[in-house]
């Protein structure tokens, strides 16, 4: 009776099976993350609040002098670069605190499950360890920078509205900040940067990820203590620095390919705007084709893999 059940239920079950692909399982696991470590969308949410909240006093209680400034002698570049600053100014705060997020989210991630003994309930699941921690990496190199651009662009929507409105009703100096165009290049720029970070820092998150399936306890420690004692070690034992060097290369040399100098933002001392920085298509396409680039990748794939078969095995009961 039992295997006549089986057999007349198994027709009604395969579709369903079926339908539900590798594209829906890893998007289940993703809001997973997302449920079970809400800090990593809440604090670029309230960071975004924060800075909207200190735009608007900024504008609403700003010198009179500054109020009654005549302004409309800015040309059209100079109002573009106002608009493009003010764009990464809102943004680039929001994109330090992702990325701050990640980093520890990626260091806890595959540690805290062995930690609670939720791996025994997940593991009961027909997931295996290689979607797990595809997902979870996916959710921090994808969905993390893709979700806070889209958060940093209606912020800037926001509060270029609200300067508009409030320079309308005369309550600001006569400088309306929207360029439809260098908004849409802005954004664009901005974009093709998120990706390019994504890209470049995939082996550093895979790593991250990699210590924190191994490590049986401090993973933050296990994780932080190398790149900072072997270079070190290197110095004092040869007095060489090819580690250093590798991991500066590692964590600086997109931006300089870009233009950006160390960091995004800032060039040689002075501050640069992502948006209305002096590179155009050649910049992107040389750090594109950049050949570590993808060295990177196939790298993050590897530590990944080990990840996935560290997890599969590693058991703290």
């Amino acid at each position: 009776m039992n295997t006549t059940l089986e057999t007349a239920g198994a027709p009604a079950l395969a579709p369903a099976a079926r339908g539900f692909g590798l594209a829906n399982t890893l998007v289940m696991l993703g809001r997973r993350e997302l449920w079970e470590h809400r800090g990593l969308w809440l604090a670029p949410l309230v960071v975004a609040g924060i800075l909207m909240a200190a735009c608007i006093a900024a504008i609403l209680y700003t010198h009179p002098d500054l109020h009654a400034a005549d302004l409309s002698w800015f040309t059209a570049e100079q109002r573009a670069a106002a608009f493009a600053g003010a764009n990464w100014s809102l943004a680039s705060p929001l994109y330090l605190v992702a990325f701050m997020v990640v980093f520890f989210y990626l260091c806890d991630c595959l540690y805290a499950e062995r930690k609670d003994r939720s791996i025994l309930f997940w593991k009961s699941l027909p997931v295996s360890d290689g979607l797990t921690v595809a997902a979870k990496f996916l959710v921090a190199a994808l969905a993390i920078p893709l979700g806070v651009y889209v958060l940093a662009a209606v912020t800037d929507l926001l509060f270029v509205c609200f300067w508009n409105l409030f320079v309308t009703l005369g309550g600001g100096p006569q400088l309306r900040m929207w360029d439809g165009a260098a908004w849409v290049g802005a954004e664009w720029r901005q974009l093709l940067v998120v990706i390019l970070a994504s890209l470049w820092y995939a082996p550093i998150y895979a790593y991250l990820m990699l210590v924190s399936a191994w490590a049986r306890r401090s993973p933050l420690l296990w994780a932080t203590l190398p790149p900072t004692i072997a270079p070190l070690i290197e110095w004092l034992s040869f007095r060489t620095h090819y580690l250093w060097d590798f991991i500066r290369y590692r964590s600086f040399e997109i931006w300089r390919i870009l233009g950006l100098g160390p960091m995004p933002g800032f060039a040689h001392g002075h501050h640069r705007d992502v948006a209305a920085a002096e590179f155009g298509s050649g910049h992107f396409a040389a750090a594109f084709s950049n050949i570590d680039l993808w060295l990177g990748v196939l790298a993050a794939v590897a530590l990944l893999y080990a990840a996935a078969r560290i997890r599969r095995f590693r058991d703290d009961t």
